[in-house]
């Protein structure tokens, strides 16, 4: 039953599955770093899984929906921050009206440019870019250095998130605004730019997570694909502990707890609604933030909102 194609197609799904919650989760956890919240994780993965799936499907290149997705996830992060940074809107009132906002226009935008059809537009998408040399190891080999380059990407990023923040200033700048931003501000760092910047850190790697899924997991668009993995990357980072190499990992236990309600229905004939096996990941979540500490090790000012000029 658990023979070694199993192991390596389960573990190949994993992976993949993993990548849209990573690239959310690290832009998430830098921003939670910087002492922001952005609760429309969600919508902003859609925005980019529509945006990719027109990008790709008028240039014929999944780049250029990657490229235009992340475009519209900056935008949409852009004016997030405006509202919670520079107009102190409460940040959870603001991410969920984002939410919705996405859900609504990712929706209308499909059929105004499409038209009301049952049938997918189906979009070019990456391919894998095998490793030479590296991908004809045991395992390890197809499942790691046998992916899409987004995957590598993924990779790249959290290993530049984590020299952002341990070896160069403007992460001292973020750590420092989401510990203390009056102490930060008075040092002479600009706590509204670097939350700023932040934001758009996150919603380029949030819609980036949204068109992979559109451009490689699933080839199309449809109403409320992304379903709520922006509401399980907020929780990879409180079990990430806030540390993009943390995340990486958690993001690859979330991959896997999806990949086997996959693989529970087709590979061992779990007799379960569909809809119920799809539900393994937030189950999976709900068992291990209580095992984890729940936010224990937060960022001091995370979500408490900054105004410039109001002391501590």
């Amino acid at each position: 039953m658990f023979d070694l194609v199993f192991l390596v197609s389960f573990l190949r799904s994993s992976v993949r599955l993993a990548v849209p919650l990573g690239f959310a989760a690290l832009g998430e956890g830098f921003l939670e770093r910087a002492g922001s919240l952005n609760i429309g994780l969600e919508g902003i993965m859609l925005a980019g899984a529509w945006a990719g799936m027109v990008g790709a499907h008028f240039t014929g290149s999944p780049w250029a929906g990657l490229g235009l997705a992340i475009l519209l996830g900056m935008a949409i992060a852009a004016l997030e921050a405006c509202v919670s940074i520079y107009l102190h809107s409460n940040e959870v009132v603001t991410g969920i009206a984002t939410n919705t906002l996405g859900l609504g226009l990712t929706s209308y935008g499909y059929r105004m440019i499409f038209g009301i059809s049952g049938s997918a537009i189906i979009v070019p998408t990456f391919k894998s870019v095998p490793i030479p040399f590296l991908v004809d190891l045991p395992i390890v080999g197809p499942v790691l250095f046998d992916q899409p380059l987004p995957f590598y990407l993924m990779i790249v990023a959290a290993l530049g998130l984590w020299f952002i923040l341990t070896k160069m200033s403007w992460g001292l700048d973020v750590k420092a605004s989401g510990e203390d931003p009056w102490v930060t501000e008075a040092e002479g760092a600009n706590v509204y730019r670097t939350r700023l910047l932040s934001f758009l850190l996150t919603g380029a790697l949030a819609a980036s997570g949204g068109a992979f899924i559109s451009l490689y997991n699933v080839s199309q668009f449809f109403d409320g694909m992304t379903s709520g993995r922006g509401f399980i990357a907020l929780a990879i980072v409180v079990v990430g502990r806030w540390h993009p190499l943390g995340i990486l990992a958690a993001s690859a236990l979330f991959g896997a707890s999806e990949a086997l309600g996959l693989a529970l229905q087709a590979r061992l004939g779990v007799k379960a609604p569909y809809y119920l096996l799809l539900a393994v990941p937030f189950l999976i979540t709900l068992i291990i933030l209580p095992l984890m500490g729940g936010g224990k090790g937060a960022p001091a000012a995370l979500g408490t909102g900054y105004e410039r000029g109001t002391g501590s």
